[in-house]
């Protein structure tokens, strides 16, 4: 069922910093001159990103948040395929009141408070002769879970005999929208929400088969998802006897419009023996497109079980592959009819899986998904070079990462060991062993010399590397180059001459003062090599003289800038992040 999710704060925030800074790179023409692991490296981390989030927040406002980034998502780079884990079998969980036969359930912040509700189906043999609806609702929190007893038919639904419940915002204004396919008939009962997100108020009269589409065969497991990835809601469902009809939405997510069902779509195999197929979706091994889970319910009880079946396609274009029985440790007899349903009940980014189950086994069983085990992060010593008397403020970039989890980036860092001759603070204050830098903060963290020292290797201290989840696990040696005399000098030149900043990222501050006016000036930046990186003629004639040099195109590294004027020459020096 289409759910509801948690926003997914952690990974918002790397999505907004990674695209920026490949914005950055392709702005500058820099991104074409990496190494092509390191785009790939790149690219993987932002289209992984963009895919997850993709299934909360709207395509456009992703793309938006991107910019220039968005380039790059068309480049045919592989995209490293993850297993998630699952953790043992839970009935009964989230303080759960089981009051049916059967559970056939969907998760939704139908209430807008901020953590998710259970709705379900269900039969109580005996007290009633329907299926009826059922509200738990979640008084926890999206962390921490706990779910009141039932309330029935709620919200004013009083329709009978509904299976697999969907609550979507399937007219894109902000508020879930009820839809309830029919056991016996086989129709799709639709309840728009002409209340709010908080106070749902639905339709008192439900439309029958609303949007184009038409009833299936008896028992219509139904789920809605965008299996073609083009932004708007599908409705993918099973009938008697598991056979799969696919309604393509080809309107828009605001104005749906289903097309005539295609049956077994996308290479599904119907059961041979099954007398029904429950279903859900998800990115269950993190490629980015939507696999399914399904439990086949075998005439023999003891012999139905639960299936995965991987999508090799793409997310726009799906297909399934044959169903591997006991995925990830999923085993379990559900008795009768079960239920799969995904949602991410514990706030933690991934879709933990339920099944609603008969009423002897708890009438809910839970996997909570343990998610990928994190590969810890490697760091390399690293150096920097600074100048005589200027404090070096440090960047993200001048602490080498790799991590084999492709979607981890650099979180942080954390002082191994403290320097011996200079000073090292953050935010003003001292550093200490084992202190943690968020690196949004890195910049903070500020290196200074002792007055008036300078030298090749002067000095160093250790770090670690953070990818969120872990520090890497040997610590790394940062060293510090102080070079004589970098700002100010006096020359052959009768000059006085001032470079700002240094080290510099984008463009570098230029004052000279001369006792004389040189009148025509060549200026030359060599990078270590003795290459010549930029080169330029300009008439000076006056003795105070200010200039910009764009330096955002150059690689990191020391340059040297020559200053001539007929036969007289100087040479300054500066450090390019």
């Amino acid at each position: 069922m289409q759910r509801n999710l948690t926003p997914f704060a952690r990974k918002v925030r790397q999505f907004r910093r990674l695209a920026k800074e490949v914005g950055r790179l392709l702005d500058s023409g820099r991104f074409h001159r990496l190494a092509e692991d390191k785009q790939r490296s790149l690219v993987s981390k932002l289209r992984t990103l963009y895919r997850k989030l993709s299934r909360t927040f709207p395509t456009r406002q992703l793309r938006g948040a991107m910019g220039a980034a968005s380039l790059v998502l068309g480049l045919g780079m592989s995209q490293q395929v993850q297993a998630q884990n699952f953790g043992p079998a839970q009935a009964t969980p989230f303080n759960f009141t089981n009051t049916t036969e059967f559970n056939l359930p969907t998760f939704a912040d139908i209430d807008d408070d901020g953590d998710l509700d259970l709705l379900s189906t269900g039969y109580i043999y005996g007290a009633s002769d329907y299926l009826t609806l059922r509200f738990y609702q979640n008084v926890g929190t999206s962390a921490v879970a706990d779910f009141q007893a039932p309330v029935e038919l709620p919200y004013g639904i009083s329709d009978l005999n509904i299976f697999t419940p969907s609550f979507v915002d399937i007219d894109d204004d902000g508020d879930l929208d009820a839809f309830l396919p029919q056991a016996g008939y086989g129709n799709f009962l639709f309840r728009e929400n002409t209340g709010t997100a908080a106070v749902p108020a639905f339709a008192p009269v439900p439309e029958t088969n609303p949007f184009g589409l038409v009833p299936v065969a008896y028992f219509p497991i139904a789920s809605f998802v965008d299996l073609d990835n083009d932004g708007d809601l599908d409705l993918f469902a099973t009938e008697f006897y598991g056979n799969a009809k696919y309604f393509e939405n080809t309107g828009t997510a605001s104005a749906p419009a289903f097309a005539a069902p295609v049956s077994n779509p996308f290479g599904v195999v119907p059961p041979a023996y099954a007398i029904v197929r429950t279903f859900d979706f998800s990115d269950v091994d993190l490629d980015g497109d939507q696999d399914m889970i399904y439990y086949d319910l075998n005439g023999d009880y003891d012999n139905s079980a639960v299936f995965y079946s991987e999508n090799t396609g793409t997310a726009s274009a799906p297909a399934f592959a044959a169903g591997l029985q006991a995925p990830s440790g999923i085993f379990f007899n559900g008795g009768y009819l079960s239920q799969p349903a995904f949602a991410d009940i514990d706030g933690d980014g991934d879709e933990d899986l339920f099944f609603g189950t008969y009423m002897t086994y708890g009438g809910l069983v839970y996997f909570e998904n343990l998610g990928v085990p994190n590969s810890l992060p490697i760091t390399t010593d690293a150096e920097v070079t600074t100048g005589e008397n200027v404090p070096y403020s440090f960047a993200a970039g001048d602490f080498p990462f790799d991590d084999a989890d492709t979607d981890d980036m650099l979180e942080g860092i954390r002082i191994a060991s403290l320097p011996g001759l200079g000073s090292l603070t953050f935010d003003g204050n001292p550093a200490v062993e084992n202190l943690e830098i968020p690196i949004a903060e890195i910049d903070k963290l500020i290196y200074t010399s002792l007055p008036n020292e300078f030298g090749d290797n002067y000095d160093s201290f250790g770090f670690q590397v953070f990818d969120g989840v872990g520090y890497s696990a040997a610590p790394a040696v940062m060293t510090i180059d102080v070079l004589e005399n970098v700002g100010t000098t006096e020359n052959s030149l009768n000059v006085k001459a001032m470079l700002s900043p240094n080290p510099a990222t984008e463009s570098v501050q230029l004052a000279l003062s001369f006792r004389e006016t040189p009148g025509e000036l060549t200026f030359s930046v060599v990078d270590a090599l003795g290459k010549v990186q930029k080169s330029w003629t300009q008439q000076v004639g006056q003795t105070e003289f200010q200039t910009t040099l764009n330096v955002a195109d150059l690689s990191p590294g020391m340059y040297l800038m020559h200053l001539r004027a007929g036969d007289r020459l100087t040479t300054l020096r500066f450090v390019k992040n």
